[in-house]
């Protein structure tokens, strides 16, 4: 708990920060039970600034401690349950077989009403697990002899007058600064005033951890509720962020003495990371899995993949990202972390606010809750992953789909949230038409260009933009907008990129959407890149043909990606509208097409289409229903659910 009081004349202290790569513990924020839609009160996700302000400080507190935590990935008859503490009801919630990847905490977060001088409340989880004596101990301890939580939850008053800016100069004699706010709270998470290993080290109303006692000089005295320093507590002239009292008008930021508590509850010292000289060190390495995503109009996402025998079969995992709608979701896959494994990210489809969310795709963790995009907008919205600034780190783009101005917004993953960084409306405010993208290199420079295409009702018109100039937050076309149909054409066109010739840029792929025919067509992207002042039209194409027979009306939708790792993407169609429930997987060459592959993702013919995402240099849609068991496991509690939050 922290409680803001009035003071006159306090000296303002302030802490330089180390300067570091990445934390060397990740606090996940998942904002989930803060939406109002899900009962929560809305205070981050109408308070873009406490949000960003969030992530800052678990950046900062992520990164001065490190520990070899283990994943916690339930599986079989292993299952547990994490206990919590509604940030934004303050009453008991579980959540069953949350998935926590390795030295990462996730932090459910909120805000609410808090009575007297609370100004918050944050701590460590507890949790129940059923199954074997190894997984029980994973759970509690995550392979780790020091303090080593799931998460916890974190809330904040929603009456209090908070200040949310990056520095001081903001910041007047009557308002509550949330930074340090949340930086105390965070302390509690890790452990301070709440682990095991702290209690232990009270005694005679002191605390008398090694690494604190030579900090202070002595035993620090601790607060009456014996979770804090006690009430005036400094270390070097400066007031340690973990006293019980934190003062309006005044920034309280961590000191020596807070870090070495830390360290007694048994979390490591980060060692600061020396920036990279030149040459940098190479990206990471591309992802190499080809994961297709299937998600159906009910809001679930099946994983699909090729099999040991070379078929795209599922993988057994499925995913529902928005639990609380049944929807159609779209769907895009990128490496957002640099691990080398493609990530995944999810909007909601028309008829609900826009909303984002990604998820790790080597832990199946949340590495961004869900978050809101096109500033709420309830028409639909598509997404596409790529590299804008040579980073080996995806961006996520979003567009909004037919009811408003074509609005893209570009965003990174940073910290457990979506900055944005940039938005711009490609064919103007006035229209309304929507827009479907994609990425890919198409100009083999290492950044990936942003393709967009506009939506049903709209001439077939198709612009490629720069991809270095939008990590410079300019709109730069490669060339002049085309017509990639004949002008009549209305239903809409699909993208799709990917290197189908194996020559290193990434080719572009359109096709048309539900009510047009199946005719595909692929330009080389050597080929448009190098030829910027002449039509695309104009251009020899690389390939087209009718993806399914020239009278099907259904449309088609495209995906490309390298499934057999020969260096060359293929082609993943299916129908986009209509009953069809297939999927089939093309090889594509300048002189021929040959269809390798044909799944049916169900028996029946009558089903509700839904969509497919395949990573094409970041990912395009495809339409079938989704195959395969959803499984809810509910596993059975073999310990008390346990819960310690410090009022």
């Amino acid at each position: 708990m922290t409680t803001p009081v009035r003071t006159t004349g306090t000296r303002l202290g302030l802490e330089a920060l180390e300067a570091r790569e990445v934390p060397a513990i990740n606090l996940a924020f998942d904002f989930t039970l803060d939406l109002r839609a899900n009962g929560g009160s809305g205070f981050f996700e109408d308070n873009p600034a406490a949000r960003a302000a969030l992530v800052r400080v678990g950046q900062e507190m992520g990164g001065r401690v490190s520990a070899n935590l283990a994943a916690i990935t339930p599986s079989g008859t292993n299952g547990w349950t994490a206990g919590l503490y509604n940030p934004s009801t303050g009453q008991q919630y579980t959540v069953s077989n949350l998935r926590v990847a390795a030295n990462t905490l996730v932090v459910y977060v909120g805000g609410r009403a808090m009575p007297g001088p609370t100004a918050a409340q944050g701590g460590a989880g507890g949790y129940g697990w059923s199954g074997s004596a190894a997984w029980g101990s994973t759970v509690a301890t995550r392979g780790w002899s020091g303090f080593a939580p799931w998460g916890g939850s974190l809330a904040f008053d929603t009456t209090e007058s908070w200040y949310f800016g990056t520095t001081t100069s903001g910041l007047t004699a009557t308002a509550t600064d949330f930074y340090s706010v949340a930086t105390h709270e965070l302390g509690h998470l890790l452990g301070i005033g709440t682990a095991p290993q702290w209690f232990s080290k009270v005694q005679g109303g002191s605390f008398t951890g090694g690494n604190s006692v030579a900090a202070h000089g002595r035993a620090v005295p601790v607060s009456s509720d014996a979770a804090h320093w006690a009430v005036n507590t400094t270390h070097a002239g400066q007031a340690a962020a973990m006293a019980p009292v934190l003062q309006y008008g005044v920034r309280h930021t961590w000191t020596s003495l807070d870090q070495a508590a830390l360290l007694d509850v048994g979390w490591r010292a980060a060692s600061p990371v020396t920036p990279p000289t030149s040459p940098p060190p190479p990206p990471p390495p591309p992802v190499t899995a080809a994961p297709v995503l299937v998600s159906g109009s009910a809001g679930q996402v099946a994983v699909y993949a090729r099999n040991g025998t070379g078929s795209l079969a599922y993988t057994g995992t499925t995913f529902t990202p928005f639990a609380v709608y049944s929807t159609a979701v779209r769907t895009a896959v990128g490496d957002f972390n640099g691990d080398g494994v493609a990530d995944y990210a999810f909007v909601i489809g028309a008829g609900r606010v826009a909303r984002v969310q990604v998820v790790n795709g080597a832990t199946n963790a949340t590495m961004v809750g869900t978050t809101v995009v096109l500033g709420g907008f309830t028409g639909g919205a598509y997404v596409a992953a790529g590299d804008i600034n040579g980073d080996g780190r995806d961006e996520l783009v979003v567009s909004a789909d037919r009811g408003r101005s074509s609005l893209v917004e570009v965003y990174t993953v940073s910290g457990g949230a979506l900055v944005r960084t940039f938005s711009f409306s490609p064919f103007g405010n006035l229209n309304t038409f929507g827009g479907r993208i994609t990425m890919g290199d198409l100009n083999r420079d290492g950044r990936d260009e942003l393709v967009y295409a506009g939506g049903p009702g709209m001439a077939p018109r198709v612009v490629i933009y720069n991809g270095a100039a939008l990590a410079a937050k300019r709109a730069t076309p490669l060339g002049p907008s085309f017509l990639a149909f004949a002008q009549g054409v209305r239903s809409g066109v699909n993208v799709a990129a990917g290197d189908i010739d194996g020559d290193g840029y990434a080719d572009l792929i359109v096709s048309q959407d539900a009510g047009g025919t199946s005719l595909v067509r692929v330009w080389s992207g050597r080929t448009v890149t190098t030829n910027p002042g002449t039509p695309v039209p104009a251009l020899a194409r690389l390939q087209e043909f009718y993806a399914n027979g020239t009278t099907d009306r259904s449309g088609i939708r495209v995906a490309a990606r390298d499934l057999d790792s020969d260096g060359k993407d293929e082609l993943v169609t299916s129908a986009s509208g209509g009953t069809a429930n297939w999927v089939r997987v093309l090889s594509v060459s300048a002189n021929a097409v040959a269809a390798l592959e044909t799944v049916f993702t169900t028996s029946a013919s009558a089903v509700v289409a839904s969509q497919v995402t395949a990573p094409a240099e970041g990912g395009a849609d495809l339409w079938f229903p989704p195959s395969g068991p959803c499984l809810c496991c509910r596993p059975t509690v073999a310990a008390p659910m346990c819960s310690r939050v410090t009022g």
